[in-house]
């Protein structure tokens, strides 16, 4: 049988939910993190189309995927974070290019590159989400991705232009503290 509407809109703040209190665990209890967006993917996935408006469904479940990602991303599975984050996306990109969650999206995406030693593609999603972060005025994210992008620099022992960002991180850090 069909869902009432009470218990489909329950849903939806159940899933929306396990994802915030996910996000809230992913580094300190990433095994928890993960169950926690296992389940929010799960729910995520039952809602019925019909039930609330496409974009609204997309974004659950793209919010469901991302916080699956980024637990993955803490217990070091990095190929099963990258399958989630592409699927996160795949719910995303509806909102078009620049949509902010894109940003988080690629921010995780660079970080496992990193880790997997995918250094030239790391770099790309971290300036792209750094572009994006910038645009919405979200300056403490965007530094995020400024200093995977310094990493990266690091790594590829490209000192100069790695110092000219972590100095760029320097500033920010001391206007912030």
């Amino acid at each position: 049988g069909r869902v009432s509407p009470k218990g489909e809109s329950l849903a939806c703040g159940v899933v929306l939910l396990l994802a915030e209190v996910a996000h809230m665990h992913c580094e300190r209890e990433p095994i928890h993190a993960r169950n926690l967006a296992d389940a929010a993917v799960a729910i995520a996935r039952l809602l019925p189309e019909g039930a609330y408006p496409v974009d609204s469904i997309r974004a659950l479940r793209g919010l469901a995927w991302k916080e699956r990602a980024n637990a993955l991303r803490f217990l070091a599975e990095y190929d099963a974070a990258l399958e989630a984050v592409d699927q996160a996306a795949a719910e995303f990109q509806h909102f078009g290019s620049h949509a902010f969650e894109l940003a988080n999206l690629a921010y995780i995406r660079a970080v496992i590159l990193t880790y997997t030693d995918r250094l030239d593609e790391a770099t790309q999603h971290a300036s792209q989400s750094a572009a994006i972060f910038t645009e919405y005025g979200d300056i403490n994210r965007a530094m995020q991705a400024r200093s995977v992008q310094a990493a990266v620099l690091y790594y590829n022992r490209e000192y100069s232009a790695a110092v000219s960002i972590f100095k760029q991180l320097r500033a920010f850090a001391a206007l912030k503290y």
